[in-house]
C-alpha cells in the first residue's frame, strides 16, 4: 500500500497537536478572562469605595447640623457673657491693675478676690470701670456678636468645611460610577473578544485533525476507485481473451495454409511466433515483477512498524503480525507466478523451434499436425490471459484488503479526535463558568457564555462532514454546509488522482458506478 508525503506529515500533526491537548490547562482567551476577572475585582472594589463615600457623605451632614448648633449656641452665650461683664464693669467689680472684669478673670485665672489679694501688695484693688472703658468692652463685644452672628450665616448659606468635603466625596463618587461603567464596557467588549479567540483556537486545533480524517477518507475513497478500475480491466481482459483466441485461431489456419506452400514461408513465420512469444513473456513478466516488488515492500513497511511496538496497541500488533503472514504468503504466491510463467515460456519456445525442425524434415505433417498446433496455440494464449486475470484479481483482493483497514482506521481516528476535543472543551467549559462568575459578579452583560457549546457544534459539524463526504462516494445524496471541508477533502483526493495513468482514469471514467470525484463536488450545497 502506497503511503504518502502527505499522509506522514498528516501523521506527525496528531502527534505533536495530541501532544499539545494532552499538556494544555488553558485556551487562547486565558489572558483576557483573566483581564476581565481583574476589571471585574476593580468594580467590585469601586462599589465598596462609593458606600464608604456616601457614608462620609451622610455623616458630614449630622456633622455640619452639629456643628451649626454648637455656632448658635455660642451666640446667646457670648450675648450673656456681654451682659455680665458690662453689669461688673458698672457695678465696680473691676480690677485697676489688669483692666479686667471678674467674670474675665475668674474664666482665665480662677477666683477674681485671689488675683486681687495677690497684687494688693503693688496697688492693685477693686474699682468701678469708667465710662470710656464700659463703651470700649461695649464696642468690643459688639464686634465679638457681629463676627460670630456673621460666621453662622456663612456657615448656613455658604460653602463650609464639611460642604467642601461632601462635594470632593460626591465627585469621587461619580468619578468611580463612570469608571465602573467604562470598566464595564471594557468587559463586555474583552468577553467577545474571548470568545472569539476560544472559537478561533479550537477550529485552529481541529483543522489538522478533519484535514487528516479528510486525507483518511480520500484515501478510502481511491482505494475503492482502484478496485473498481481494477473490475473494468478484468471485464476488459475477458473481452480481450476471445477476441485474442478467434485471433489466432485464424493466424494459425492461415498460418498453415501459407506453410503447405512453402517451407521457408512457414519457418519464417514460426520465427516471428517466437519473437512474439518472447515479447508476451517479457509484457506478462513486467506485472509480475511490479506486483512481487510491492509486495515486498509492503512487508518491509509492516515489519519496520513491528519495530517499534511500544506506540502501538495490542490490536494494531496483531493485526500488523497478520499482515505480515499474509504479505509472506503473497509474496511466495508471486514467487511461483513467476516461476510458472517462465516455465511455460521455455515450453512455447521450445515447441516452436521443434515444431520448425519437423517442418523443415517433412512438410506433410504440417496437415496431419494442424489441429494438435491450433490446441496447443489456444492453450498457451489462455494461460497467458490467466496470468493476467490472476494479477489483476489479487489485486482486487489486497486493495479490499486496505479498505477494510482505512475504514477501521477512520472510525478509530475520528473518536481518538473527538476525545482530544472534548478535553479541549473541558477547559473551555471551566473558563466559561469563571467568565460568568466575574460578569456576575460585575453586573455586566457578556458574550461568551455559550463558547463551550460553539466550540462543541464546530467540531460536530465539522466531524459531521467528514462522514458525509464519506457517504457521499456511493450516494446522490446532496451534501449541504460542507464547503470547506469538501475543497480540504478535494486536495487529498486530487492527490492520489493525480497519481493514475491516462489508461486508469480511462478505466474509471467507464465505470458505471458514483465513484467518480467530480459527481461528488457536484453535491456540494452551501
Amino acid at each position: 500500500m502506497r503511503v504518502s508525503f502527505t499522509s506522514i506529515l498528516l501523521l506527525l500533526s496528531f502527534y505533536f497537536f495530541t501532544q499539545n491537548i494532552i499538556g494544555q490547562t488553558s485556551t487562547a482567551g486565558s489572558g483576557t478572562l483573566a483581564t476581565i476577572e481583574s476589571k471585574a475585582n476593580s468594580i467590585q472594589d469601586n462599589k465598596k469605595k462609593i458606600t464608604d463615600l456616601e457614608t462620609k457623605v451622610t455623616d458630614s451632614y449630622a456633622e455640619e447640623s452639629a456643628r451649626l448648633l454648637q455656632l448658635k449656641k455660642q451666640l446667646p452665650e457670648l450675648l450673656a457673657e456681654k451682659a455680665v461683664v458690662l453689669d461688673e464693669l458698672r457695678s465696680g467689680m473691676f480690677c485697676s491693675d489688669c483692666n479686667r472684669g471678674k467674670t474675665q478673670v475668674e474664666r482665665e485665672t480662677g477666683n477674681f478676690y485671689a488675683h486681687i489679694r495677690e497684687g494688693a501688695s503693688s496697688g492693685r484693688k477693686i474699682i468701678a470701670a469708667s465710662p470710656e472703658l464700659i463703651q470700649q468692652k461695649t464696642g468690643e463685644y459688639d464686634k465679638k456678636i457681629a463676627a460670630k452672628e456673621e460666621e453662622i450665616r456663612k456657615f448656613t448659606y455658604e460653602e463650609n468645611e464639611f460642604s467642601k468635603k461632601r462635594d470632593q466625596w460626591k465627585k469621587q463618587v461619580e468619578d468611580l460610577k463612570a469608571q465602573s461603567i467604562k470598566l464595564c464596557e471594557e468587559i463586555t467588549a474583552l468577553s467577545s473578544t474571548y470568545k472569539t479567540q476560544v472559537v478561533d483556537e479550537g477550529k485552529a486545533l481541529q483543522s489538522p485533525w478533519i484535514s487528516d480524517l479528510m486525507n483518511i477518507v480520500a484515501e478510502k475513497h481511491f482505494i475503492e476507485d482502484r478496485i473498481d478500475i481494477l473490475n473494468v480491466k478484468i471485464a476488459d481482459l475477458n473481452n480481450d481473451e476471445i477476441k485474442a483466441v478467434a485471433d489466432m485461431r485464424d493466424k494459425v489456419y492461415q498460418k498453415n495454409e501459407a506453410d503447405k506452400s512453402t517451407l521457408n514461408s512457414k519457418i519464417a513465420s514460426n520465427n516471428s511466433r517466437l519473437a512474439t512469444v518472447e515479447q508476451a513473456h517479457r509484457q506478462s513478466m513486467m506485472p509480475l515483477t511490479v506486483a512481487l516488488l510491492n509486495a515486498r515492500t509492503r512487508l518491509l513497511d509492516i515489519k519496520r512498524a513491528l519495530l517499534n511496538t511500544t506506540s502501538l496497541s495490542k490490536g494494531e500488533i496483531t493485526k500488523l503480525e497478520s499482515d505480515q503472514k499474509t504479505e509472506e504468503l503473497n509474496i511466495d504466491n508471486k514467487q511461483i507466478q513467476v516461476a510458472n510463467n517462465e516455465a511455460s515460456y521455455k515450453i512455447n519456445s521450445q515447441a516452436i523451434v521443434d515444431e520448425n525442425k519437423k517442418l523443415s524434415d517433412d512438410i506433410w505433417n504440417l496437415t496431419v499436425n494442424y489441429p494438435k498446433i491450433l490446441a496447443a496455440a489456444e492453450d498457451n494464449l489462455k494461460k497467458a490471459f490467466q496470468t493476467k486475470r490472476t494479477i489483476l484479481t489479487d489485486a482486487k483482493v489486497a486493495r479490499t484488503a486496505a479498505l477494510d483497514l482505512k475504514g477501521s482506521m477512520l472510525i478509530d481516528r475520528k473518536e481518538a479526535y473527538r476525545q482530544k476535543l472534548l478535553k479541549y472543551a473541558a477547559i473551555v467549559d471551566g473558563e466559561r463558568i469563571r467568565l460568568l462568575n466575574a460578569c456576575q459578579k460585575a453586573q455586566c452583560s457578556c458574550f461568551g457564555a455559550d463558547t463551550h457549546g460553539t466550540v462543541i457544534s464546530n467540531w460536530n459539524q465539522a466531524s459531521g462532514c467528514v462522514g458525509e463526504m464519506d457517504a457521499a462516494h456511493h450516494s446522490s445524496d446532496p451534501v449541504y454546509g460542507c464547503v470547506e471541508e469538501s475543497s480540504i477533502y478535494k486536495q487529498h483526493y486530487q492527490s492520489f488522482i493525480n497519481g493514475l495513468s491516462d489508461s486508469d482514469i480511462e478505466a474509471l471514467q467507464r465505470k458505471s458506478t458514483n465513484t467518480r470525484y467530480d459527481m461528488i463536488f457536484k453535491k456540494v450545497i452551501n
